[in-house]
């Protein structure tokens, strides 16, 4: 994707840059990947002084000294820069082809004029250049901290005929994607089954996995004979709701478990770990349940992660005790989502703080991870009709081999349930109040914490279970 770039001289006008420098240009290589990237308008302004200095961009006139570059010559000499580094990092071909789509230095001009980076990345995948924009914005994030700290050293001046050529590419290059320059870094070649024709393995497609066992009734297909792997370690790094309640409720056989937390009269100081303490203890997550996974290599050979699939166990909803912690800052927020209760559940795209979802978002996604490396992620999962227990089970393939791990919290599954209100927001944002009614799931305790008008600390009360859905006042 990125045509060749020759060295340059070496030029020793910029010292190395400070940890506080380096923090601003990792700051601009964020940010200069949205939009239009190196298209931007006012581009010089946007580098800045120190950086444009740094890349040898002329943006003063002095006398004796070299003429102000242009508008097009600042940003020839930025896009330069940019193969150049970006074609140098230790990192897979595919995080550089995403940064190049997410930067904009590619040499197709059909993608100039594209503002969004959704419609660049959408034309890269027609094109075989990438795949999904989720696989090209995490890609391209990680290698932005090593990009900055390379742009942080001392650069090599541009050779005139370098930037020369990608002016030429600005009047009128017809590059195709058939015709473009080899990468300087050749890609590996991809096995058929990781290709993005091939949907059903292409992407990593984050699903529910249930607990399963010889009597309980699983709703996905089994595993098969895929051998338990270790070839990476996962950690649940967080289990949350993403409203600003956290709401809990334990079944009526686990009462005495609950009773710790119905005897509490102080406000916890950590929602969180009160909330962890409470699933430890058989409590379900009500409304909707979010994970947040971190997965980390650990195998010389490169780890595709291929698929996360769901093997949901329903149960039958909680009715014993229910308990509501407000949360000040809300819950952590999801890059995917899946509705239990469908028959399959299909990973969707988080569209809006709301929970809107769109599409199938992992169709063309995959997950590679080598040695060390870690991933992040956070799946939110819904349940509207019923209570469900489930595990996760991600599948991957290294070395030719096709293996599975199961992740579960502590030896338990994960567990969610429906709530039983109903909320609508208004206009201002608000809540309605007439659109909360209690459904058919009824309490036998209901606890919740709440700070009282004239006084100064929160404190936990016992409410009447009619009234879980109507908001406490403080």
């Amino acid at each position: 994707m990125l045509p060749p770039v020759t060295q340059g001289a070496r030029h020793a006008a910029a010292k190395p840059a400070s940890p506080d420098e380096i923090e601003v240009i990792t700051d601009k290589l964020d940010k200069l990947r949205s939009n239009y990237g190196v298209w931007r308008d006012g581009l010089a302004d946007f580098l800045g002084q120190q950086l444009c200095d740094r890349l040898h961009v002329v943006t003063r006139s002095q006398p004796g000294g070299p003429e102000v570059d242009s508008a097009e010559e600042v940003r020839a000499k930025l896009i330069w820069h940019l193969r150049r580094l970006i074609s140098g990092l230790n990192t897979e071909e595919e995080n550089r082809r995403s940064a190049s789509i997410s930067f904009n230095i590619t040499p197709y001009p059909e993608l100039r004029a594209m503002r969004s980076v959704k419609d660049r990345v959408q034309w890269g995948s027609e094109h075989g250049l990438c795949k999904a924009r989720k696989a090209v914005d995490t890609r391209t994030g990680r290698i932005i901290p090593d990009l900055a700290r390379e742009l942080g050293k001392t650069q090599p001046v541009p050779p005139r005929k370098d930037i020369e050529a990608i002016l030429a590419e600005f009047r009128g290059d017809t590059s195709s994607p058939e015709q473009a320059p080899e990468p300087t870094i050749q890609a590996r070649k991809t096995p058929l089954w990781r290709r993005p024709r091939v949907l059903i393995t292409a992407g990593v497609v984050f699903l529910v996995v249930a607990v399963v066992s010889v009597v309980a009734l699983v709703r996905s297909q089994s595993s098969g004979d895929l051998p338990m792997g270790d070839h990476m370690r996962v950690e649940v790094l967080s289990i949350t709701n993403s409203a600003f309640t956290w709401p809990a409720a334990f079944p009526a056989d686990r009462i005495a478990a609950a009773e710790p937390f119905i005897r509490q009269d102080r406000r916890p100081d950590d929602p969180w770990e009160f909330l962890q303490r409470e699933l430890d203890a058989g409590a379900y997550v009500v409304g909707g349940i979010n994970v947040g996974l971190v997965l980390e290599g650990n195998s010389d050979d490169e780890i595709t992660i291929y698929n996360v699939r769901p093997l949901v166990t329903p149960g039958e909803e909680p009715t014993g005790v229910y308990i509501s912690i407000q949360n000040e800052v809300g819950g952590s927020s999801a890059e995917f989502a899946f509705n239990l209760d469908e028959a399959t559940p299909v990973a969707r795209e988080v569209l809006s703080t709301l929970g809107e979802v769109g599409e199938e978002y992992f169709g063309i996604q995959q997950i590679g991870l080598r040695n060390g490396e870690k991933f992040g992620l956070t799946m939110r999962f819904d349940a509207d009709r019923r209570a469900y227990s489930f595990y996760i089970e991600v599948q991957y393939e290294v070395a030719g081999e096709k293996y599975r791990i199961r992740v579960d919290r502590s030896g338990q599954p994960f567990r969610v349930t429906p709530s039983p209100c109903e909320y609508s927001v208004i206009d201002d944002g608000a809540v309605s109040a007439e659109d909360m009614p209690v459904g058919d799931i009824q309490y036998t305790h209901f606890r919740y914490d709440i700070r009282p008008p004239d006084e100064d600390s929160w404190r936990m009360v016992t409410g009447d279970p009619s009234n879980v859905c109507v908001l406490p006042q403080g």
